[in-house]
């Protein structure tokens, strides 16, 4: 996931299967690294498989306020995070 020029949260896109995951998976876990303070992990669920990535943000301030976001977002679509209006925590 990345933030792009106009503030939404969106995830890469590289493939016709990824594309179709992140319009239909959902965020399950949302966790700050035990090791890396401006890191979070996330585990999402797409057709009952488990999909994990880290999150390397340049501050710890910014990781918090996205780890803020997420947690309260677990549950809900990658589609629906995407679509979060992030200019107002930037």
């Amino acid at each position: 996931m990345a933030v792009s020029a106009t503030g939404r949260l969106f995830g890469f896109l590289c493939t016709e299967r990824e594309y179709l995951w992140v319009k239909v998976g959902v965020l399950t876990v949302v966790r700050k690294s035990q090791f890396h303070a401006d890191r979070l992990i996330l585990v999402m669920e797409y057709e009952e498989d488990l999909y994990g990535a880290a999150v390397t943000f340049s501050d710890d301030a910014s990781c918090n306020r996205i780890f803020e976001l997420l947690k309260n977002s677990v549950g809900l679509s990658i589609e629906d995070i995407g679509n979060i209006e992030l200019s107002h925590t930037l």
